[in-house]
């Protein structure tokens, strides 16, 4: 079961690596003929890493080049199988040979030492620059909601490791080590998610807007709508009732 958990969590280590670099993954993704399989292909690059992760986690530590060999030949099938041929497919698998090859790397070293702090920041840099091509190019606008929020969850993963990485720092004193307390780590870390939570909500002010007025119009239209049919339901009432008096009046 531990050897299970492990292995899920190097792959969302390998996916977020795809994420960090989402902009860059979706302009080239637009290519014909990949655009017409963009979701295959993209979720055949995060599979990559699971077949590296995988092979390294069954077959321990073999010859490097035997798990390069491995990883051209899986990917190539991968690939070659379930996508149609093209130039970018013959890139593509170029990539897909990296990706196997670090997650083979993910199962024997720490996710620090093989995609430092640095990368995050090469990744918000990406994210700033390629704004402009998602707002204003047609072919990316539909894609700027998955941006946004993919930009939103990198900036999180790099303020955390960040904070992460300057109070480890901060604690340690040449061969010394202080200690900080639960309390503060907790507080810090707490800024640190609010922090991304305020940019969230500037981010995606004029959706949540609407999302709040189509909540407060839903609301008000179904009290107006509520009173209207007791309203109708008393009036009808009433004159049944005023009917059945007149009849009994007019027996007697």
């Amino acid at each position: 079961m531990r050897t299970i958990l492990s292995i899920l969590i190097k792959w969302l280590q390998g996916i977020t690596e795809l994420i960090v670099f989402l902009p860059i993954l979706l302009m080239f993704g637009l290519l014909q003929p990949l655009a017409e399989q963009l979701w295959l292909w993209l979720g055949l690059l995060a599979l990559c890493y699971l077949l590296g992760i995988l092979s390294r986690s069954l077959l321990g530590n073999l010859n490097k080049w035997i798990y390069l060999l491995m990883g051209s030949v899986l990917t190539a099938v991968l690939f070659l199988t379930l996508m149609q041929w093209s130039y970018p497919i013959l890139l593509t698998w170029v990539l897909a040979q990296f990706l196997y090859y670090r997650g083979n790397a993910f199962w024997t070293h720490r996710w620090t030492d093989v995609f430092p702090l640095p990368a995050f920041w090469s990744g918000i840099m990406i994210y700033f620059f390629t704004y402009f091509f998602f707002k204003n190019i047609i072919s990316l606008q539909p894609f700027l909601s998955l941006f946004t929020m993919a930009g939103i969850y990198n900036l999180l993963l790099t303020l955390w490791f960040a904070n992460h990485y300057h109070l480890q720092k901060t604690s340690s004193f040449g061969k010394q080590t202080t200690k900080l307390s639960t309390a503060f780590l907790k507080h810090n870390r707490f800024a640190v998610i609010f922090i991304v939570m305020l940019i969230a909500v500037i981010a995606f002010f004029q959706n949540i807007q609407e999302f709040v007025t189509r909540i407060i119009r839903t609301v008000i239209l179904s009290i107006v709508s509520l009173v209207a049919s007791l309203t109708h339901l008393f009036i009808v009432s009433g004159a049944e009732a005023s009917l059945k008096f007149k009849l009994f009046i007019y027996a007697e």
